[in-house]
């Protein structure tokens, strides 16, 4: 307990004129790593240990740890492991002053320049905008070991929140000066096992380190201000408007201003452009949104228009009406899920989407609504009916199928039928008319349209 008193730095002081407690053993043991130190020879804890339990001196164990604890708090000396300094209060400093005294090295601590001390500390305030830093040698070191190593993975985080992964189409600024002050940080870092050497290297990479931090900070304040929300904004923006040069006839200096922004996210240092942003976007988006309106109204128009001819179709199979209905049975139900689908729609890409949806569901409805009805046709083809009396005079009406009766072979099946399906707009072209003439040449022209399809196929459906 008194040696971890002693690490934790309460050493207690002499009075005036008078030498502190130990000061004679101090300066022995001292004394003799300079004597080591000069003739360049490695001296291990368990030889100061043999040596001062030995005649002349007769000191117990625990009081050699003791004295070499305080030197290290003193900074006069310093102890290794594995060629590691290990610093004062580290948990396994009393085990190697005493049980591992062998496996410790013991070395007289020569004070670095004050020169090197001064240049680490005005370094120090500078990069990280601090208005004091520690005197005491060892305090110093520790604070910027801890600074950088702070620094070093809040690089680290931030590559991994921000930079990892498959890379989007715009994908945030910074990750180049993240890298770059994470691997200055590293090269310092390499060096902290030797105290001297660790505050030189960081002295030597004053230029490197502010230039990273300068470009860094950027970065930093990109995350931590509105400049993210914006650049944000500004990638949903763009997802919102692809494709808006079809609509540039509606939305005046919208391809520009679309391309502006794009532009600034594709910088690799935006920052000072960010806020230029939102002034190119409010009035595009203003105009994308009565736009929006109008195109989603007359969506729903349309498709009230094709549900209503959708069931007319349906009603108009003679004979097959029941069929024809039943294949549509959900009809009103998509109807209602397009239309709310419509009323949240939020960009004029997802409305041509959602119309292209309708599109196919309508084809494709009206196609089973012909199947059903052909289905219904062949069966009933297929089915011959007749009526006969019993004996008792009941009117029976048997049903069966053509070819069950007959004992002649069956016949091969037939061929399936080859349908095709055109779509309205490749028959009807545009075309101005302005007589009956023309009327007459475009619909004589439609026509022959027609039957060159009819002729290849068995079956032509339109929609």
């Amino acid at each position: 307990s008194d040696i971890r008193s002693t690490l934790a730095g309460n050493v207690q002081a002499g009075l005036a004129g008078m030498d502190a407690g130990n000061t004679r053993a101090l300066k022995e043991v001292e004394d003799y790593l300079k004597v080591q130190h000069q003739r360049h020879l490695d001296t291990a804890m368990g030889d100061i240990q043999r040596r001062y339990q030995q005649k002349p001196y007769g000191w117990r164990e625990v009081d050699i740890a003791n004295v070499v604890a305080q030197l290290v708090v003193e900074q006069r000396a310093q102890v290794l492991f594995c060629g590691q300094t290990v610093q004062a209060n580290d948990s396994r400093m009393v085990s190697l002053l005493r049980k591992d005294a062998d496996k410790a090295q013991v070395r007289l601590r020569v004070r670095m320049s004050d020169r090197l001390l001064r240049a680490t500390g005005e370094l120090m305030r500078g990069l990280f905008d601090l208005k004091t830093v520690p005197s005491n040698e060892d305090k110093l070191v520790a604070e910027l070991k801890e600074r950088l190593e702070g620094l070093r993975e809040v690089c680290v985080a931030m590559a991994r929140d921000y930079y990892t992964g498959i890379k989007p189409a715009y994908p945030y600024p910074g990750e180049d000066e993240c890298e770059k002050m994470r691997s200055e940080v590293v090269d310092v870092l390499k060096d902290q096992s030797d105290s001297e050497a660790f505050l030189t290297t960081f002295t030597k990479h004053e230029d490197r380190l502010f230039d990273a931090k300068e470009d860094f900070d950027k970065v930093v304040e990109f995350f931590e201000s509105n400049q993210r929300t914006a650049f944000d904004h500004a990638k949903d923006f763009l997802s919102r408007t692809e494709g808006i040069e079809y609509a540039s006839d509606d939305i005046p200096n919208a391809v520009e201003n679309v391309a502006k922004v794009r532009e600034i996210l594709k910088d690799p240092k935006p920052y000072g452009r960010i806020k230029d942003l939102q002034p190119l976007m409010a009035p595009v988006e203003e105009d994308i949104k009565k736009h929006l309106g109008i195109r989603r109204n007359e969506f729903l128009c349309r498709i009230e228009n094709d549900l209503q001819d959708l069931r007319k179709q349906a009603e108009s199979q003679d004979g097959f009406v029941k069929q024809a209905k039943d294949a549509i049975a959900d009809a009103n139900t998509r109807y209602e899920s397009f239309k709310n689908r419509a009323h949240g729609v939020q960009s004029l890409n997802e409305l041509n989407a959602l119309a292209a949806n309708w599109e196919n569901w309508i084809v494709a409805a009206t196609n089973k609504i012909y199947d059903a009805v052909d289905e219904a046709r062949m069966r009933m083809d297929n089915e011959r009916r007749t009526t006969e009396v019993t004996s008792t005079g009941e009117v029976v009406k048997k049903i069966s199928n053509k070819g069950a009766a007959s004992s002649a072979p069956v016949p091969a099946s037939k061929p399936q039928r080859k349908i095709k399906t055109v779509r309205r707009a490749d028959l009807a072209k545009p075309s101005r008319l302005l007589s009956a003439e023309d009327v007459e040449r475009y619909v004589d022209d439609l026509r022959s349209r027609l039957m060159q399809e009819l002729a290849a196929n068995d079956e032509i459906r339109i929609n």
